[in-house]
């Protein structure tokens, strides 16, 4: 017998969007929404998700 998927719910995909913003790390939303990070991963790619850069601190010029 094969897996049973479930797609995100609204409310998921909110949480996922805000938290994304907050700068927290898709693979501990993942965890905290109970789902794979994989899950979580092909859903930020499908929708055209970009990791923000991070700017760069103060180094020898």
């Amino acid at each position: 017998m094969g897996k049973i998927y479930k797609q995100l719910s609204i409310e998921e995909r909110t949480m996922i969007q805000t938290q994304l913003s907050m700068g927290f790390k898709p693979s501990q939303i993942a965890r905290e929404l109970g789902r794979s990070a994989e899950t979580l991963s092909r859903e930020l790619k499908r929708n055209g998700w970009v990791r923000p850069k991070m700017p760069r601190g103060v180094g020898r010029l």
